[in-house]
């Protein structure tokens, strides 16, 4: 395969553009010392750019930060593949601009992520909506922390612009992290939620607080397993069943046409303390590139 080498990689940079890339081989690196990679919008004005990573093999090397929906919209799609991350944060909805919430995306199906760098970690939702899921054969270790909900240090921002993070760890996937929590120090009020479809959590280290903070962390029908992996762990977060089990179906009535890639899917509810919160879906196309489940 070929080997591309860039000093930041931008998917989706402008507003009201759509960027795609698609990589099913070879490799992509970025050079020491180059700028942040962002899927999905750049500059502040930039908050209707959308791009969607498609990982099905080869490799991505990069030792800064992977912004996944920096002011706009985007996604990380791996369905095989690695992805060696060695430096910076991998995060997932980075920034609101004016009230426009950037939305991200990291669905991991197969393959594997690795995120070894040192301070750093992922971080799911840190002022915008963003959702990880992982499943499948997909493997996501991180080496030092996932956080889940999160807030920048801007001081120019409201109390309400801070992350909406949810993790889904649905059937056969598998997130190994030295701990899991939420970021409110920079005085936001961040959200996090953690969903246990049947996957596996496992830890790397001996901790204390090895899961802890989150607003809710809900075990559903097909349970979920927590693997100690030998270490000695202590768990603060309380595991609680949903109070209810989540939306059961979507139909796709029209499924709509020349898809490159999934479309973000979000569920709202006209009345939230009635109906739910934190539903999320993603959605399905087929090679005609038509949206056939959700």
């Amino acid at each position: 395969g070929g080997n591309v080498a860039v000093n930041a990689l931008f998917i989706g940079k402008n507003d009201n553009v759509n960027g795609y890339l698609f990589q099913s081989g070879g490799s992509i690196v970025d050079r020491s010392g180059g700028n942040d990679n962002r899927i999905g919008g750049n500059d502040p004005e930039d908050v209707n750019g959308t791009g969607a990573y498609i990982l099905s093999g080869g490799s991505l090397e990069t030792n800064t930060n992977l912004m996944i929906g920096g002011r706009g919209t985007g996604s990380f799609i791996q369905t095989g593949g690695t992805v060696n991350s060695t430096g910076g944060w991998t995060a997932i909805a980075r920034y609101t601009e004016d009230g426009s919430r950037s939305t991200g995306l990291l669905e991991l199906r197969a393959g594997t992520h690795n995120h070894s760098g040192g301070g750093q970690g992922v971080l799911v939702a840190e002022e915008g909506d963003g959702v990880l899921e992982v499943r499948g054969t997909g493997v996501l270790n991180i080496a030092n922390r996932l956080v889940v909900g999160g807030r920048d240090s801007n001081g120019e921002l409201a109390p309400n612009q801070s992350g909406y993070g949810v993790v889904n760890l649905a059937t056969g996937g598998t997130i190994a992290t030295g701990f899991v929590a939420q970021d409110s120090s920079n005085n936001g009020v961040p959200y996090g939620v953690f969903n246990f479809r049947r996957g596996t959590l496992k830890t790397n280290r001996s901790v204390n607080d090895f899961f802890q903070g989150l607003d809710e962390a809900r075990i559903y029908s097909q349970g979920g397993t927590i693997d100690t992996n030998g270490f000695n762990i202590r768990i603060a977060q309380p595991l609680d069943n949903p109070s209810f089990d989540g939306v059961a179906s979507i139909p796709v009535t029209n499924g709509g046409s020349g898809y490159l890639a999934p479309p973000i899917v979000k569920i709202s509810s006209a009345n939230s303390f009635d109906q739910g919160t934190g539903a999320t879906a993603v959605a399905v196309i087929n090679e005609a590139s038509t949206v056939t489940g959700i």
